[in-house]
């Protein structure tokens, strides 16, 4: 259908509502039924000729858009004299733009550096750059001793049949890196730092600008690691977005920041291949019911509660899982009510997933907090010298790191589980919904208790006979066997802070 006219766009939108209620499109039916009513407001412009004098004044309201991408990277060199050709052509390419807004910065033109003041303008150029070089470095902290140099040369290009020597000006981009007093092609150091300095460069036309500009940016920082990424960010909503408004698009859970979940936005493409129509819907994150699109999301917000849980001075206390923390909460606190020795109150208790990943958090961990590790024995002897070997490289005494296996009377691949005497595990395994076992059903072996379960019925949610715990405590603890307490007592003494 062809619209030429406003009144027409109405009436067709009433028309596609219509039938997208028909098919059950509810909410996008809800949507297109308020076109109609939002056009009336518009009326004088749409239906009434407009003067001169109101469309430049409709002109200058209209928003400007600036957007930037990969493709407009400063190069490492640039031929002044074929870009200065290409500007009074107005034939620009790729990256053109960049270039001019960075002469622009220092007040020049690309011709300004073909004539024999090319040494001034130079020397101008490169104070701009030294602002523009002092604004980045105030989010990339990857590397503060880099600087951003030029230089210029006139090669030669070609002869003409006389004999006559055809030279342009070049313009050098160099990065000097004061560590390590070298200076390299702008082109061919880090792709972030790239990246970053010539966004700067780009926008800087419109740093100081009165002029409102909507910024767009398609998967910024993309070339940047996680933590430089976050500066950038930074960037975005301290310098950039106090000023413009910022639109960005990302994959990246570190270019999302949860304490601003209000301003983001999920894309979710409904299409499929029986009904391609259904199209992409934007709507607020906690309304999206696709999880892969909130997936960044959720990283994101996982990462800030992981980073919030150690800023305590700590001792944190490494444990496997959900049931190690409910089982050691849950018997340190009755140990303390009859006088005896719990936990540690100072010690915080991090589940980190599986005994599998303990190596990585002790090694990275270890490093600026007070860790501690309480390791199962159920992957065998494998994973725990990984612990003790990362406990070396990040300077954690071993005597931080406990063995479940190794306590006196328990298998060597022991778990938190063997702690309690098999009478009170079943006690807690056969309430928890789980297929009933009784001693005399269990191998007669020296394994682990939930490896002997596992040969008599079959694998389980370990979880289960944790939160019975939870849910009959008091009876629990009625019929407690004084060996649990004890060796719950003993695994306390030996993670004491």
């Amino acid at each position: 259908m062809k619209i030429e006219k406003p009144g027409e766009l109405a009436t067709a939108a009433r028309e596609l509502a219509t039938r997208l209620s028909d098919d059950g499109q509810t909410a996008r039916a809800t949507a297109i039924k308020k076109i109609p009513n939002a056009l009336k407001k518009y009326a004088v412009l749409t239906e009434e000729p407009t003067t001169d004098e109101q469309q430049d004044a409709l002109e200058e309201l209209l928003p400007r858009f600036f957007y930037f991408s990969h493709y407009e990277l400063l190069e490492g060199e640039c031929n002044l004299t074929q870009l200065a050709q290409r500007v009074g052509s107005k034939s620009l390419v790729k990256g053109d733009e960049t270039m001019l807004a960075l002469l622009k910065l220092a007040g020049q033109e690309p011709e300004s550096f073909l004539d024999e003041q090319y040494i001034t303008r130079k020397a101008e150029l490169q104070a701009a750059s030294s602002d523009l070089t002092y604004q980045v470095m105030k989010y990339w902290r990857q590397n503060p001793a880099l600087s951003v140099r030029f230089d210029t040369d006139m090669p030669l290009i070609e002869r003409t049949p006389e004999g006559n020597e055809i030279r342009e000006r070049v313009l050098k981009i160099e990065l000097h890196d004061a560590r390590h007093d070298v200076d390299t092609n702008f082109s061919t150091r880090s792709s972030g730092f790239q990246w970053f300095f010539s966004f700067l460069a780009a926008f800087s036309r419109y740093q100081g600008s009165s002029r409102r500009v909507v910024v767009l940016l398609d998967e910024p920082g993309t070339s940047l690691h996680g933590e430089a990424q976050h500066d950038f960010l930074s960037y975005i909503f301290d310098e950039l977005g106090a000023r413009q408004q910022v639109l960005y698009t990302t994959h990246s859970q570190h270019m999302l920041d949860p304490g601003r979940y209000e301003t983001m936005r999920a894309i979710h493409d409904r299409a499929t291949r029986d009904n391609p129509n259904l199209g992409v819907v934007i709507t607020p994150v906690d309304l999206s019911a696709d999880r892969n699109t909130i997936l960044p999301v959720e990283a994101a917000l996982g990462y800030s509660v992981s980073q919030h849980l150690f800023l305590g001075a700590g001792p944190h206390l490494a444990v496997e899982g959900s049931s190690d923390f409910v089982f050691l909460m849950r018997l340190s606190a009755h140990l303390t009510s009859l006088g005896r020795r719990g936990l540690d109150p100072r010690l915080s208790i991090i589940p980190v997933g599986g005994v599998g990943n303990m190596p990585a958090f002790v090694a990275l961990m270890g490093r600026r907090l007070d860790v501690r590790a309480l390791v199962d024995g159920a992957e065998g002897t494998k994973v725990i010298k990984k612990v003790r070997v990362a406990a070396d490289a990040a300077g954690v005494d071993q005597s931080k790191i406990v063995v479940i296996g190794e306590l006196d009377g328990l298998p060597a691949s022991g778990d938190i589980e063997d702690l309690f005497t098999v009478k009170d595990y079943l006690w807690l395994y056969n309430r928890s919904g789980l297929p009933a076992v009784t001693e005399a059903d269990l191998p007669q072996t020296a394994e682990p208790i939930l490896r002997r379960i596992a040969l008599a019925r079959a694998e389980f949610d370990h979880a289960g006979p944790a939160h019975q715990l939870t849910a009959d405590i008091e009876e629990f603890f009625a019929q407690v066997d004084p060996a649990t307490l004890e060796r719950f007592e003993e695994l306390f003494h030996l993670l004491a802070v």
